[in-house]
């Protein structure tokens, strides 16, 4: 049985946009490689309670968040040459659209 991907109790980075917040691991080793994985949840900046329930309001902040999560993966070097580039696309999509609405 293969050796399984060394696992963290605390998350490798946190990243937030607006009341929205995600915890990210990153799981594996040099040797097996490098695996991440998120979660999103909406905290209530008041009593600091989180919830997977999200208002309509959250999708400008789902994208933000979007692009605050790529930029973590990409500040990171360990991830796949071609989701790289693909990060980058999004980021400077997204990075353009925020810039238009200012």
């Amino acid at each position: 049985m293969p050796d399984e991907p060394k696992r963290t109790v605390k998350p490798y980075t946190m990243a937030g946009a607006g009341p929205l917040v995600s915890s990210v691991w990153k799981l594996g080793d040099e040797q097996v490689g490098w695996n991440y994985r998120f979660n999103i949840y909406r905290m209530n900046p008041e009593t600091g309670r989180v919830s997977q329930l999200f208002k309509p309001e959250d999708i400008v902040h789902l994208a933000k968040l979007c692009r605050v999560l790529a930029i973590v993966l990409l500040d990171d070097g360990c991830i796949p040459s071609t989701l790289r580039s693909e990060l980058e696309r999004l980021t400077d999509t997204l990075d353009a659209d925020f810039r238009e609405d200012h």
